[in-house]
């Protein structure tokens, strides 16, 4: 029995050695391939990112650290991004990831985080508004999410900022001109809002594009208690003539009409015992940007754009 024993032994053990070591060279082989997967996408999607930030203008305006690539989701992630001057930027943002690879461009699916580090260097604007909001640091986080179609662009921006509140903007437009291009309208809206020039952008797209829809929810969390903690029904009627005169200088509506109340009455409502404000702007034709100011300069903007406005 021992001598027919031991040869079964010794192939069984051969067996088990010849299975680690297959398992052993499976697994090195899969290491190999996810590094050289990583490595050189890693590489590639820098290249890709590289170009993109060059062809939209915005190489001047979009710093980052690092690009990595996970093999496993096909998805990149810009580090340490900064967005400005690249000594005090606007922001700082821990990470950019995007939901896919962004070889499709110019739709875009990107996840962003806050840099939340105690002590930032940043812009003199942004400190100023993180004042303004009684806050320290800037913490949260957001998702952005554009579809272009043919000749319409719709584009999903949500926003999560601790302590102040919770934000969604939902865009559709049409693309009326040819020659359009969205990367150059992106880096114009981009450069118009750092110099503050936001009344160029009707000049240079007035006939390039029409609003199908416009939508805004504000979800407080912190910020408008924290800003206005007596704001009483006693200010609040002092603070009615206040609203209706800067909605009528926002050129939504006349000073004394229904819809100027309306208007004011909604964002005392926000303050005092609401804590979500929604604003929606739904016409039933495609308004041209062009014409959205025509109606800005005559004061029927939410009027004559099928606007709403709630508080709840």
């Amino acid at each position: 029995m021992q001598s027919t024993f031991q040869p079964s032994t010794k192939t069984q053990r051969n067996k088990i050695c010849r299975g680690a070591v297959s398992f052993l060279a499976l697994l090195i082989l899969l290491i190999l391939l996810f590094s050289a997967a990583k490595y050189f996408g890693t590489r590639y999607a820098t290249q890709v990112v590289d170009k993109k930030i060059h062809e939209s203008g915005l190489a001047p305006l979009i710093h980052y650290k690092s690009i990595s690539f996970n093999p496993l989701t096909l998805t990149p992630v810009m580090h340490s991004v900064s967005i400005g001057n690249k000594r005090y930027p606007w922001l700082r943002l821990t990470h950019i990831r995007f939901n896919y690879f962004p070889v499709i461009y110019p739709r875009l699916n990107l996840a962003f985080q806050f840099d939340d580090n105690k002590a930032p260097f940043i812009a003199r604007d942004t400190q100023r508004l993180m004042t303004l909001m009684g806050i320290q640091q800037l913490t949260g986080q957001g998702h952005f999410l554009s579809a272009p179609k043919k000749g319409n662009i719709d584009s999903t921006l949500t926003l999560q900022v601790d302590q102040v509140g919770h934000l969604f903007f939902n865009s559709n437009i049409d693309i009326l001109n040819q020659d359009f291009s969205l990367q150059e309208f992106r880096s114009d809206l981009l450069a118009s809002m750092a110099l503050r020039q936001l009344d160029a952008m009707p000049i240079l797209y007035g006939d390039s594009i029409a609003f199908h829809k416009i939508a805004f929810r504000f979800r407080d969390e912190g910020l408008i208690k924290r800003q206005w903690p007596e704001f009483s029904a006693k200010s609040s009627h002092e603070a009615l003539s206040y609203f209706k005169t800067l909605s009528t200088y926002l050129g939504l509506a006349p000073y004394h009409s229904i819809q100027n109340h309306h208007i004011s009455t909604q964002v005392i409502t926000f303050l005092t015992k609401a804590n979500t404000l929604s604003f929606s702007m739904a016409p039933k034709q495609p308004i041209k940007l062009k014409m959205l100011m025509q109606f800005i300069q005559n004061e029927s903007l939410y009027e004559k754009s099928d606007m709403s406005l709630s508080a709840r």
